[in-house]
C-alpha cells in the first residue's frame, strides 16, 4: 500500500502551523504521563512536518489510535477521566447537531438563507475558550517547586503532612478549578445545563461521596479547613462537613500518608490528560477541515 503523505498546502500554511502548534504543546504532557509508545509515534509525526512540511496520514492516525489505547490502559482514575470527558464532548456535539438541524428546518419554513460559515458556527464550540496562560503556568511552577524541594529535604512526618496539605490545596485551586471552568464553558457555549455530577466524576480519584461530590474535592476541603489528624497507626484521617452544618460529617477517609503524595501527582495527571485531549481534538478538527479526503480520523464534531 502506498504511503499516504500530504505536502502542506503552501497557499494556507497558517492552518497547518496552527495544528502543528497544538500538537507540539502536548509533547511535555506525553512525557509527564510516561506514554512512551505514543511519544515515539508523536515524534515521527512532528519530525515529518518540521523537516519537510509534510503530513504522513498513516503516522498521524497511528499516533492518535495509540494514544487513545495507552490512556485507556492507564490507572483507573485517568482512564475514567478520559472516558468521561469524551462522553461529555460527544453529548455536547450531538446536542449542537440537533440544534443546527432544528435551526435549518425553522429557516426553511420562512425561507431564510445563511452562509456556510454561519451554519458551521452553529455546530462548534471553542474548546480553549478558558485558557491556561503562560503566566499562570509559571506562577504555579514557582509556587510548587520550592514546596516539592522542601518535601524531598525533610523526613519529619508532621512537616511532610503540612507540605502535602498545602500542595494539594494549591493543585486543586489552581489546576482543578481551571479544568472545571473549561468544561463548564463548553456547556455554556452550547446552551446546555451544566452537569456537575459528570464533572465531579472526572476529577474524582476513587469514588464519588454520597453527596455527589468527588473525593478529591472533599480531601481539598479537609486540608483547607484543618480537618485532618495523624492516627496512632501513622495513617492520615481526613474528614469534611456539610457547608452549613459543620458538626455533620459527610466524608471521611483514612489513608497512608504516602497516598496523599500519589493523589497530589494524580490530580496533575488528570488535568494533563484533559488538556492534551483538547489539543488533539482541535488539531484533528483543523486538519480534517483542510484535508478531508486524506485524513480518515474524523473530528468529534462531525
Amino acid at each position: 500500500m502506498p504511503a499516504r503523505i500530504q505536502k502542506a498546502d503552501p497557499t494556507d500554511l497558517a492552518v497547518d502551523a496552527l495544528a502543528y502548534g497544538l500538537l507540539v504543546q502536548s509533547e511535555h504532557l506525553l512525557k509527564e504521563l510516561n506514554l512512551t509508545d505514543s511519544l515515539k509515534a508523536f515524534d515521527l509525526v512532528i519530525k515529518k512536518y518540521s523537516d519537510q512540511q509534510m503530513w504522513d496520514w498513516d503516522l498521524v492516525e497511528s499516533f492518535i489510535n495509540l494514544y487513545q489505547l495507552e490512556i485507556l490502559q492507564e490507572n483507573a482514575p485517568l482512564s475514567r477521566s478520559y472516558k468521561r470527558i469524551d462522553e461529555i464532548l460527544q453529548y455536547i456535539f450531538n446536542v449542537l447537531r440537533e440544534q443546527k438541524e432544528q435551526n435549518r428546518l425553522s429557516r426553511s419554513e420562512v425561507r431564510i438563507e445563511v452562509s456556510q460559515d454561519q451554519e458551521e458556527a452553529e455546530e462548534s464550540i471553542n474548546l480553549h475558550e478558558v485558557k491556561w496562560t503562560k503566566e499562570q503556568a509559571n506562577h504555579l511552577e514557582n509556587v510548587l517547586k520550592p514546596l516539592v524541594e522542601a518535601l524531598h529535604r525533610t523526613n519529619d512526618r508532621d512537616t511532610i503532612v503540612f507540605l502535602l496539605a498545602i500542595g494539594y490545596v494549591l493543585i486543586f485551586e489552581l489546576k482543578i478549578r481551571f479544568l472545571i471552568a473549561r468544561i463548564k464553558s463548553w456547556y455554556t457555549q452550547a446552551g446546555i445545563p451544566i452537569e456537575m455530577s459528570k464533572i465531579e466524576e472526572i476529577i474524582s480519584i476513587d469514588i464519588l461521596a454520597p453527596d455527589g461530590k468527588s473525593d478529591s474535592r472533599h480531601i481539598r476541603n479537609a486540608f483547607a479547613h484543618g480537618r485532618f489528624e495523624i492516627l496512632p497507626n501513622g495513617n492520615l484521617r481526613l474528614w469534611d462537613c456539610e457547608q452549613y452544618s459543620p458538626s455533620k460529617i459527610n466524608f471521611e477517609v483514612s489513608l497512608p500518608i504516602i497516598r496523599i503524595g500519589e493523589y497530589f501527582n494524580l490530580l496533575q495527571k488528570i488535568v494533563g490528560v484533559i488538556e492534551m485531549h483538547t489539543h488533539f481534538l482541535n488539531a484533528i478538527e483543523i486538519l480534517w477541515e483542510k484535508y478531508k479526503p486524506e485524513l480518515r480520523i474524523m473530528p468529534i464534531n462531525q
